[in-house]
């Protein structure tokens, strides 16, 4: 199949992550992939894939990067027949519809949700799907959500995130090196982009909390790795605790697998909203892969990857006390640590294994 991937990829996110991913999967079974959209800092791995690239900014805030956007669109459209053209986000949505008509292309158009603000779960996926457009959740919530608000259940799939370091693993002692960490501090980490829904404030607070719970913890590190609006005002949260000097800004990493190989456990303390969620993230199926033990929130479709008491811990929104002994349980009950990080292990290959990825994909291309 000839497959034309449209996301922004200006970051180092999950859906920049799992565009990647994708397209790895996707040229390994012998697809031909174009990827258009705002270079970024893995466009040239991707481009190493053999994927043909086309750097145009496909979320623009201005009437003439919109007019630019839509004219390459109808441009590939016209000169590529397309078997389908598969959107990572829901923005640039309503331009690749109009861009099929002026074309007058026959492409399958395909939307991957991965949660939107909540007010606009009220039309945009009835929007959508009158359109013509196919939708692929991130996860089974997801699907179930979209098919609540007015999406044709016949028209909507549902994928986990692939995840490209599932057979990777990263050095330990060269990531602790790098960022002054010994071998007997426990580190735990957060990954994700620092805004206010990502729930990072939620982790300091309850760091600064197990901190003066539990002094037997007194070598215990959080690593916060991402970047995002909010870090000045999660800096200036850090530097008001306790525990200041044992907390850890690190920025945006490329090679993730290297941080979860030096961290001892995973925090995953997403604040969304209950409909505005990002359904399943990539991190929580990406620390079940390096065997890392987790704690997450509550939220989306979270508990499709991590059971409480069973693949990680599982603590409501602003829960500290759950979340935090939680925490501990998994940090000193080996033989407990050891059997959850197996099951998720084991969970997450079941469900978002490469093989079983791809043949999914490949399936919603053709009978969606």
């Amino acid at each position: 199949m000839l497959i034309l991937l449209i996301s922004s990829m200006k970051g180092l996110g999950g859906t920049e992550r799992s565009t990647q991913t994708l397209s790895e999967l996707l040229t390994g079974k012998g697809h031909e992939v174009h990827l258009l959209g705002a270079h970024g800092p893995l466009c040239d791995d991707i481009e190493n894939l053999g994927v043909k690239y086309f750097d145009v900014e496909t979320h623009a805030n201005s009437v003439g990067g919109n007019i630019q956007f839509l004219n390459k669109l109808v441009e590939l459209l016209k000169t590529y027949p397309y078997d389908c053209v598969h959107l990572q986000m829901a923005r640039p949505v309503p331009i690749a519809v109009l861009a099929k008509q002026l074309a007058g292309s026959k492409t399958k158009i395909i939307w991957h949700s991965r949660g939107v603000h909540a007010s606009t779960y009220q039309y945009v996926p009835r929007l959508f799907s009158s359109l013509g457009v196919r939708a692929i959740g991130n996860c089974k919530a997801e699907q179930e959500k979209l098919v609540r608000y007015g999406f044709r259940s016949d028209r909507v799939g549902f994928l986990y995130n692939p995840c490209r370091i599932e057979h990777v693993r990263g050095s330990r002692s060269q990531f602790r090196e790098q960022y002054g960490f010994q071998d007997k501090d426990i580190v735990i980490g957060s990954l994700s982009r620092l805004n206010p829904a990502r729930g990072v404030h939620y982790a300091i607070n309850y760091f600064d909390e197990l901190c003066q719970k539990h002094s037997q913890l007194d070598r215990t590190y959080l690593l916060i790795a991402g970047d995002g609006e909010e870090r000045k005002n999660l800096e200036k949260l850090a530097a008001k605790t306790s525990v200041a000097n044992r907390i850890k800004f690190i920025g945006g990493i490329k090679d993730t697998q290297n941080f979860y190989a030096g961290i001892d456990l995973f925090w995953n303390p997403v604040a969304f909203k209950k409909e505005e969620s990002a359904g399943t993230g990539n991190t929580v199926i990406e620390a079940a892969f390096q065997r890392v033990p987790m704690v997450s929130h509550d939220w989306g479709g979270v508990t499709e990857i991590v059971i409480d008491g069973i693949t990680g811990g599982v603590a409501p929104v602003g829960g500290s006390t759950e979340f935090v002994e939680k925490t501990v349980n998994l940090l000193t009950d080996k033989e407990f640590q050891n059997s959850v990080v197996e099951k998720a292990f084991g969970h997450v290959s079941k469900l978002v294994g490469s093989a079983a990825c791809v043949e999914k994909v490949e399936h919603y291309y053709l009978k969606l």
